[in-house]
């Protein structure tokens, strides 16, 4: 796969942005570059504040004791 040479440390967002969307339409054509980028998701909510209310629950000892068991069962 032959790299661009002009992108560099330089190169803006919008550049590496523009250029990408042309490879796709390149490599897929338009319909298939546009039916691969509808497959992407930004999501929604708040990851940062859902995670601390799953993760501020569980103790490390109880991450480890969790690990544990998975290699005890996957080695059955």
């Amino acid at each position: 796969m032959e790299r661009n040479p002009t992108i560099n440390a330089n190169t803006t967002d919008e550049e590496i942005r523009r250029l990408g969307l042309q490879a796709l339409q390149r490599e897929m054509g338009v319909v298939n570059a546009t039916r691969f980028l509808l497959l992407f998701d930004k999501g929604h909510g708040n990851y940062t504040e859902e995670r601390h209310q799953w993760l501020d629950q569980v103790s490390m000892e109880d991450i480890i004791a969790q690990l544990q068991t998975m290699r005890t069962e996957g080695t059955k």
